[in-house]
């Protein structure tokens, strides 16, 4: 949208700038970090709000079910938690727990 002008013919001075001082980043450097980047492009439904709503409703009423909770470790043993994390050996969610913070 940061490249949309106003009018029907486009601004090439207010599009270029932008498009040349934009953000740039190598998908391949993402993969060793552990970070992902998904996006969705809706454009195509703006004409289609009874297809739009519908599948927004859809999306609404998805009750997603809680995390499974396999191991909880208190803070202290965070060196413990992360071997056993790496170890290959955990199913689900592995907890540092932190006196104070009110989790259970």
């Amino acid at each position: 949208s940061t490249y949309m002008t106003k009018g029907d013919a486009p601004n090439w001075l207010h599009i270029v700038p932008r498009w040349l001082t934009r953000p740039r980043f190598d998908p391949g450097s993402l993969v060793g970090r552990n970070i992902g980047i998904l996006g969705f492009n809706l454009i195509f439904l703006t004409d289609q709000k009874e297809e739009l709503n519908k599948q927004l409703s859809e999306l609404l009423s998805i009750d997603p079910r809680p995390p499974l909770v396999g191991k909880v470790f208190p803070f202290e043993q965070a060196p413990d938690a992360l071997r056993y994390l790496k170890s290959g050996e955990s199913v689900g969610k592995v907890v540092l727990r932190v006196d104070g913070s009110g989790g259970k």
